[in-house]
C-alpha cells in the first residue's frame, strides 16, 4: 500500500530526536516495533544449497532459519522469490511435497531475459537469506480413478513434473515422465532424476542423440481418465498439446502452464464497465487495467505478473461476455472466471457482472477512490452533517441569498468546474436526486436528463 508506506515514511523521527526521547524515557511515545504476520505475504527462508547441475542451471534448496517445517504443498506449486525489490519472480517447487524441510528449486539463467535471474544466480549463495511467499497452485494434479497421467517436461519446464511424479507414487497411481532436452549437457535433472524411487517412470529424449520424443505414439491413443501436464518452452507445448488434441484428449484434460508470456496476439483496448454484486458500477478506461480499478476502488486485488500469467488477479464472472487473454484459466474455468489484469469486456463499451464475495475491501483506498470520483461528494450530500461551503477569495463581494443562480454564468469559476466533474463521474440522474430534485441551467429549472 503506497499511500501507508509514505505515511509511515513520513512518521519516522531523526537519530537525535530518538536518542532525545531515550534519554528523557519517552521513548514509548516514537518506537515502533514491527513484527512478521503469519499471513504475510512473504517469509524468510535461508539459502541451504545453491549447486550448478549444467551450465546456467542451478538447484536451490530453501530451508527455514529455525529449522522448522515449510508450509505444506501440493505438487504443481510455485513460490514467488524476491531476488530484490525490483524483481519478484515465480518458480516452480521440483521436490518431494511430503518433504517440507526444504523447497526445491531449478533457476534457469536467461541471459537474454529481464535480468531477475541473472542477479538471482549472482547473489543467491548459501547462507544468505531470502525472502519467499507462500506456496501458491494454480497447476494442480487433477483426480483420475483409473486413468494414467503422463508428466511432458521440456528443458527447465521439467521442475513442476518431479513434484507431481513424486506425489502421484506416493498415492500409487499409474504415470510416466518424460524429459525432453536438445542435448545432454544441458539436462541438469539427469542424474536426480535417475535416483529417484520411481525411476522406471522416467524417459529421457535427447534431440541430438536422435532420440526425440515421438509425440504422436506417446500421446495418441487416449484411455478413460489419461490426463497429459506439460510445461516447457512455448513451442514445445504447443506441439504436446497438438498431439494431445489428435490423441483425442478432452480439452479438460489438457493441462499447461507457462514460465514466460508467449507472444501476444495484437488486441486493442477499449472503454468498458464493471459491475458489482451491489449494483455499483465502475468503468474501465482503454488505458487502464480491471485490476487497477478494481484496486483503487478499494479491494485487494493481487497484481503480480500484470501478464495473465500468474492467475492471483483471478475475479469471478456472473454475466457478461469477456475477451479473455491470460495463459492460466482453462475453458471451463473461463465460464466463470477471468483474469482482471489483461481481459475485458468483449465489446467495446460493454459491461461485466463479476463477483468479489472472497475479495476483502479496504476502507480507505474505496474512500480515496469514492472522492476522487465523485460518489463521496455525493455520499455526504446525502448525509444529514449540513456540508460546509466551498471557500471563496471573494465571499465577502458575493450575495448569500438561499435561492438558485439566475445564470451558470453566476456561479464562481472553480464551483462551476467542480459540478462539471461532478456531472461527469456520477451522471444526471443523481446529481438531480442530490440537488433535491432541483436542477438549473442559463434559462432557469430543467428537468434531469
Amino acid at each position: 500500500d503506497r499511500e501507508k508506506a509514505i505515511e509511515a515514511y513520513q512518521a519516522m523521527v531523526t537519530a537525535e530526536a530518538y536518542k532525545l526521547h531515550l534519554a528523557e524515557g519517552t521513548i514509548d511515545e516514537v518506537a515502533h516495533v514491527y513484527t512478521l504476520d503469519p499471513d504475510a505475504p512473504v517469509m524468510q527462508v535461508l539459502v541451504s544449497k545453491a549447486e550448478e547441475m549444467a551450465p546456467g542451471l542451478v538447484l536451490y534448496e530453501l530451508t527455514d532459519p529455525a529449522g522448522q517445517p515449510l508450509p505444506e504443498w501440493a505438487a504443481g506449486a510455485h513460490i514467488d522469490v524476491v531476488v530484490s525489490p525490483e524483481f519478484l519472480r515465480q518458480y516452480s517447487l521440483a521436490g518431494d511435497p511430503a518433504d517440507r524441510s526444504k523447497y526445491v528449486l531449478g533457476v534457469l539463467r536467461e541471459d537474454e531475459g529481464r535480468g531477475g535471474s541473472k542477479l538471482m544466480h549472482r547473489i543467491f549463495s548459501e547462507g544468505r537469506r531470502v525472502f519467499i511467499s507462500k506456496p501458491i497452485n494454480h497447476f494442480p494434479i487433477m483426480d483420475n480413478p483409473g486413468g494414467k497421467s503422463w508428466l511432458m517436461g521440456g528443458g527447465i519446464g521439467v521442475t513442476p513434473m518431479i513434484a507431481m511424479a513424486h506425489e502421484l507414487h506416493a498415492q500409487g497411481r499409474d504415470f510416466a515422465l518424460h524429459y525432453s532436452v536438445s542435448k545432454r549437457e544441458t539436462a541438469g535433472f539427469w542424474e536426480l532424476l535417475a535416483d529417484v524411487p520411481w525411476a522406471d517412470r522416467v524417459q529421457v529424449h535427447v534431440s541430438a542423440e536422435g532420440s526425440r520424443a515421438d509425440l504422436g505414439a506417446l500421446l495418441g491413443n487416449h484411455s478413460a481418465g489419461d490426463h497429459v501436464y506439460c510445461c516447457g518452452p512455448d513451442a514445445y507445448m504447443q506441439s504436446v498439446m497438438d498431439a494431445a488434441e489428435a490423441g483425442g484428449f478432452p480439452e479438460d484434460a489438457r493441462h499447461l502452464e507457462y514460465f514466460a508470456v508467449p507472444e501476444m496476439p495484437e488486441y486493442e483496448n477499449h472503454p468498458f464497465e464493471l459491475e458489482l454484486k451491489d449494483g455499483r458500477v465502475l468503468p474501465v478506461a482503454e488505458d487502464q487495467s480491471a485490476a487497477a480499478v478494481l484496486q483503487d476502488a478499494g479491494f485487494k486485488i493481487d497484481i503480480k505478473c500484470s501478464d495473465g500469467i500468474c492467475g492471483v488477479c483471478k475475479c469471478g464472472v456472473l454475466e457478461g461476455e469477456v475477451e479473455h487473454r491470460d495463459f492460466v484459466l482453462s475453458g471451463k474455468q473461463r465460464e466463470t472466471s477471468f483474469i482482471s489484469c489483461q481481459s475485458r469486456a468483449a465489446e467495446p463499451g460493454g459491461r461485466i457482472k463479476i463477483d468479489l464475495s472472497k475479495r476483502e475491501i479496504e476502507p480507505e483506498r474505496e474512500q480515496r477512490w469514492l472522492a476522487r470520483s465523485g460518489l463521496g461528494r455525493l455520499t455526504a450530500m446525502k448525509s444529514p452533517t449540513p456540508i460546509p461551503p466551498i471557500p471563496h477569495p471573494h465571499e465577502q463581494q458575493r450575495q448569500t441569498e438561499e435561492k438558485p443562480p439566475d445564470s451558470a454564468s453566476d456561479w464562481p469559476k472553480h464551483q462551476r468546474g467542480q459540478i462539471l466533474a461532478f456531472t461527469r463521474w456520477s451522471g444526471w440522474s443523481r446529481l438531480h436526486k442530490a440537488l433535491g430534485g432541483e436542477v438549473h441551467n442559463a434559462e432557469g429549472p430543467c428537468p434531469a436528463r
